[in-house]
């Protein structure tokens, strides 16, 4: 009896334990899948749609504290539109970093 109390909180506490990481892994995704949209919007040149994807995928990536990942993917965005010499694509990205990281840093 002694040993299957032992193994029963061991699984309770695994359970708890991958619970909570389904749960930051269905947020990750949440961020990343405005993110992803915002960038295909961008890609459109579908401006007001892809600032509001960018919008929400800030706020979600807050909540699950990714806000680094997000900054780190929206300069990749950035240098690679800037390296394609479609600079006025990459600007605006550049200003929304600027205000990411003057808002959280």
């Amino acid at each position: 009896m002694i040993i299957f109390k032992k193994y029963f909180w061991i699984m309770a506490v695994s359970l708890v334990f991958l619970i909570g990481q389904s749960q930051v892994l269905a947020q990750d995704y949440n961020w990343l899948s405005h993110y992803e949209a915002a960038e295909k919007a961008y890609a459109n040149q579908n401006l007001l749609e892809a600032k509001k994807m960018f919008i929400v995928a800030l706020k979600e990536a807050n909540k699950c504290n990714q806000r680094d990942l997000l900054a780190q993917k929206l300069e990749g965005l950035a240098h690679n539109y800037e390296a394609q010499d479609k600079k006025h694509l990459a600007e605006p990205l550049y200003k929304l970093l600027k205000k990411i990281r003057f808002m959280f840093h």
